[in-house]
């Protein structure tokens, strides 16, 4: 008996709100959600995950960038569906042709400071909010294992994430301390005091 593979989107713009939909079918009717959705038997990853942001928010992704996965129990038309959901970090190419679609009752892009993990309905789906939200808000590596990240030195934050920008400061993701001091040639916004 295996998970059924579904991919979820961190979708967030160049102000850093991520986008937000509020689930218009059961399971969970009415409560917030991310993008994303079942993967078609033959399609990869990442195609099933450009085509749920199309379906449900009309958006087409201009990034993807994997993340890390949850499992979870999904009752689907009296049936218990268990997933393995893929997360992914990623930013849209044309923000203003936003619209609701498919599954979703409305969608809109909200500050991570407004966010509210319990607000989720899907039990992966809020444990991903948790852990995205510990991640951005808090500095800590996605990829940590869900758990809190060991304390770090004063020079060990290689982990830590940091806003991935072009020159002219539009985001582009998000992206390791490590990956940007590395040699990589990505940019993040620095502040001196």
């Amino acid at each position: 008996y295996n998970a059924a593979a579904a991919v979820v989107a961190f979708v967030l713009n160049g102000r850093g709100e991520l986008l937000v939909c509020r689930r218009a079918c059961d399971p969970a009717r009415g409560t917030m959600d991310l993008p994303g959705g079942f993967v078609d038997a033959g399609e990869p990853l990442e195609a099933a995950l450009v085509r749920e942001v199309q379906e449900e928010t009309g958006l087409s992704l201009a990034s993807a960038r994997y993340l890390f996965s949850l499992s979870d129990d999904y009752l689907y038309s009296g049936f218990l569906v268990r997933s393995c959901d893929a997360f992914f970090l990623c930013t849209a190419k044309d923000e203003a042709l936003l619209r609701s679609g498919d599954d979703a009752a409305d969608c809109r892009f909200v500050p991570p400071g407004e966010l509210r993990a319990e607000a989720f309905g899907l039990i992966s789906v809020r444990r991903g909010v948790e852990r995205f939200l510990r991640s951005v808000v808090r500095g800590l590596h996605p990829a940590s294992g869900g758990g809190e990240a060991p304390a770090a030195g004063p020079c060990d934050n290689r982990g830590e994430l940091l806003p991935w920008v072009e020159a002219d400061g539009s985001l582009l993701g998000i992206a390791t301390r490590g990956e940007c001091h590395g040699g990589s040639g990505l940019l993040h916004p620095v502040v001196h005091l």
